[in-house]
C-alpha cells in the first residue's frame, strides 16, 4: 500500500520548485491591492467603520431590487392626458368600456379609446369563460389563455392586440383610422361569435 507521507513529500517537493514559487502580482491585483488601501484610508481619515460602508451599500443594493420588484408589475401610471390606466377594470363592465371607448374616439383621444376597446374586449372575454382578467397580466397572458382553450377568435383578438401595443408601446400617434381599424376588428370578432 502506498505511503501518504510519500505522496506529500513528493508534492512539496513540486510545488517547491521556482515556476509554482509567489511571483509579483498582476495587473488586476495591484489595481484591487491599491484600490483597498485607497479606500481604507480614506475611511480611517473620516473615522468610518468599513460595516457601516457595507451596511449602507446592502441597503442601497436591497431598495433598488425593490423599486425593480415594483416596476414589473403593472401599477396605474399617468399617461397622456392625465388620464390613468384603468386599474382591474376600474369598475367597467364590457359595455361601460365600450361607452368609454367612444367618448374618448369623440374627444379625439384615439390612443385612449384604443385602450378602452381592448378593456371592453378583455372584460368580455372574461364574461364569457374565455379568459380570467386580471390587471397585472400581460396581453401575452390572454392570448396564452385563448390559445390553450382553442378560442376560435384568436387571430382577430391577436390583431387587436397588435394594433395597440403598436400604438400605446410604440408610442406612435393614434389617428382616426387606427381607432376605427381596431373597432372594425372588434365587430368582426362579435359577428364571428354569433
Amino acid at each position: 500500500m502506498p505511503n501518504p507521507e510519500h505522496y506529500r513529500d513528493n508534492l512539496e517537493e513540486i510545488l517547491g520548485r521556482e515556476k509554482f514559487m509567489e511571483t509579483e502580482p498582476g495587473f488586476l491585483e495591484s489595481v484591487a491591492g491599491s484600490l483597498s488601501n485607497i479606500t481604507g484610508d480614506i475611511l480611517a481619515q473620516f473615522g468610518v467603520d468599513i460595516f457601516l460602508v457595507l451596511g449602507f451599500m446592502g441597503t442601497l443594493l436591497l431598495l433598488g431590487l425593490i423599486i425593480w420588484v415594483m416596476r414589473r408589475h403593472r401599477f396605474p401610471v399617468e399617461r397622456e392626458g392625465g388620464i390613468k390606466e384603468p386599474a382591474a377594470a376600474g369598475g367597467h363592465s364590457p359595455e361601460t368600456a365600450m361607452w368609454r371607448s367612444k367618448e374618448e374616439a369623440r374627444s379625439g383621444s384615439h390612443a385612449e379609446a384604443l385602450r378602452y376597446l381592448l378593456l371592453s374586449l378583455l372584460l368580455r372575454l372574461e364574461e364569457e369563460g374565455e379568459i380570467e382578467y386580471h390587471q397585472s397580466y400581460t396581453n401575452g397572458e390572454y392570448i396564452k389563455q385563448l390559445r390553450s382553450g382553442n378560442y376560435p377568435g384568436l387571430t382577430l383578438v391577436k390583431e387587436i392586440i397588435r394594433l395597440y401595443e403598436m400604438i400605446w408601446y410604440g408610442k406612435c400617434n393614434c389617428r382616426e383610422q387606427d381607432y376605427e381599424q381596431g373597432l372594425q376588428l372588434y365587430r368582426r370578432l362579435q359577428e364571428a361569435r354569433r
